[in-house]
């Protein structure tokens, strides 16, 4: 009995002596002089039930205490930080069982303006294996130098399946193979010094199962369950991927709700974004990313399976943050008018516009497809439709597979070819997928490729017209394509037969934008075209012309 006695005596003190305890907090730091003065803690610990919190600190207080009774591991502290607060260490107290001290650091905010982006710029989307700071410093140098504007990473703290999608492991922390967060750091900071501007992929729609959240979440309700009953008896439901459902005016119950509540893939977990409490954990989380790397762009990847209303939300406290940041959002829907739906400023969103600066146009990758497998009439027929966006140069155009490893013939090089002169010549940001840390070697049978894509980048760096011109286009005959872009004083002349046969061009029908032009200099080839001339085009050439004026010639 006396050994009882002594056991429950030992189990009391230990409880006593290990009670309330905070093992980390959720930001990790916070800066001074935001917009929006009261900040959320999410504190992480053990049995963090029944306390105060007190602190000392000039112009912060404590707003309020949240503990989580359900799930003692976590609590949630609010402060108020006011607009007079100064950088420094907040020691805070917690009393409960006992007491329990822990600092939280407030920092100074960037003097960082986000440039944002145009149509003068190229992402290019690299893919980092690890993070060694010196190799991928010297990467984006090179990719620089080879003409792209602006460089696109994966989230350092997200794990891609064998799929391609992208579920958050740790909000506030690097998966270890991308090293801390001031090797991170030093990247943008580098990126900075050398004018390259960075774009950060944003993923706001899953989580990976091994996530904190998904394993022992706060609230049950931060993660999102099926709401039709139309899942399997393992309680997963599959996702029809069908964002088309979102917008279609007939849409059955059973496939909108199939498509916001289910899941793309087994490994992640969806979160509940209408939870107000987990919908402010995830905005500050992309404040704190945004403040800390300093990016100039964010691309919201897969944005119609997040719900919209929170995105509306989310963007607008962004924008009252960083007012010149860039926002994209990842739509993949099988039209234009989809497309258009999602930025919502064209009108043909009605309930409200979610104030993107941009949307992908992934239906131009699908045309110059169609267009290179037969279909004349394809990019032509897309252009047609750019009324219903509020700025067609705004959208982030990409080929279709661009990312996918391929091993290519000759022929599919000459078409490769095509696309990508479409691509970085036609209205919008275009955006590649470039190589890996290491570049082509001499003998891949992509270096053709590659140094073609470089030739197109360097010129496109130095154009006018391509970079802020007009774009006007001819109807497609025999079926070649061609359209022009063109400034007061520039002008460039794109001409594309994606036909097997030899195809005949009467260049007197580009006369309301070639008058006055002497002749064309092919970017490419060098060779010189006379604007007047009949011209015959070989099977599936493209001719990117610069436009001179006689005068110009005889200068030479």
């Amino acid at each position: 009995m006396k050994s009882w006695n002594l056991l429950f005596c030992v189990i009391i003190f230990s409880s006593q002596l290990f009670g309330q305890k905070v093992d980390r907090v959720d930001p990790p730091f916070w800066f001074t002089n935001m917009n929006q003065e009261v900040l959320q803690l999410l504190l992480v610990g053990e049995d963090l039930v029944n306390f105060e919190v007190s602190l000392d600190y000039p112009d912060v207080s404590i707003h309020e205490v949240d503990d989580i009774p359900n799930n003692p591991s976590y609590a949630l502290v609010y402060i108020t930080i006011s607009e007079n607060a100064q950088p420094g260490e907040l020691a805070l107290t917690l009393r409960g069982k006992k007491k329990h001290k822990f600092s939280y650091e407030l920092k100074r905010r960037s003097v960082y303006v986000q440039k944002g982006l145009d149509a003068q710029d190229v992402i290019g989307v690299q893919h980092i294996d690890s993070l060694d700071v010196s190799r991928v410093q010297d990467n984006f140098e090179q990719l620089v130098e080879t003409g792209y504007t602006c460089i696109a990473v994966a989230p350092f703290n997200g794990v891609s399946d064998s799929v391609g999608v992208i579920g958050t492991t740790d909000f506030y922390h690097n998966r270890s193979r991308f090293g801390k967060i001031d090797d991170m750091i030093d990247v943008q900071q580098f990126a900075h010094r050398k004018r390259i501007k960075t774009m950060r992929i944003e993923v706001m729609n899953q989580a990976d199962n091994s996530h904190r959240f998904v394993q022992n979440p706060p609230f049950n309700s931060w993660i999102l369950k099926p709401g039709s009953g139309h899942y399997d008896t393992t309680g997963y439901l599959q996702s029809n991927e069908r964002a088309t459902s979102i917008y279609d005016p007939h849409s059955s119950y059973i496939d909108r709700d199939r498509f916001t509540t289910g899941s793309l893939n087994t490994q992640f977990a969806d979160w509940n974004h209408a939870n107000d409490t987990l919908a402010e954990y995830l905005i500050q989380q992309s404040i704190w990313w945004q403040e800390v790397g300093g990016y100039d762009a964010v691309y919201l990847a897969n944005y119609p399976d997040i719900d919209q209303i929170f995105m509306r939300i989310w963007r607008d406290r962004m924008l009252a943050e960083f007012p010149t940041l860039f926002v994209i959002g990842e739509i993949n829907v099988p039209s234009a008018v989809g497309q258009s739906w999602f930025l919502g400023e064209s009108g043909l969103n009605r309930e409200f516009s979610s104030h993107l600066e941009s949307v992908t146009d992934k239906e131009l990758g699908h045309a110059i497809s169609d267009f290179l497998e037969g279909d004349a009439d394809a990019v032509y027929r897309l252009m047609t439709e750019d009324f219903i966006y509020p700025n067609p140069n705004h959208l982030v155009t990409s080929l279709w597979n661009d990312s996918k490893e391929i091993n290519l013939s000759d022929s599919a090089i000459i078409k490769r070819k095509i696309a990508l002169g479409i691509l970085l010549t036609i209205r919008g940001i275009p955006q590649l997928s470039v190589p890996s840390i290491t570049m082509f070697d001499n003998d891949s049978v992509e270096l053709p490729l590659q140094r073609y894509t470089e030739k197109l980048l360097a010129w496109r760096r130095k154009n006018e017209p391509i970079k802020e011109g007009r774009f006007i286009q001819f109807v497609p005959e025999n079926e070649v394509y061609a359209y022009v872009r063109d400034t007061e004083r520039q002008a460039v002349l794109v001409v594309v037969n994606a036909s097997e046969r030899r195809q005949s061009v009467n260049t007197r029908r580009f006369t309301e934008v070639t008058n006055g032009y002497h002749i064309g200099i092919d970017i490419i080839t060098q060779k010189t075209f006379s604007v007047l001339d009949q011209w015959e085009l070989k099977p599936n050439e493209i001719r990117i012309l610069e436009l001179k004026r006689k005068p110009e010639v005889l200068e030479d």
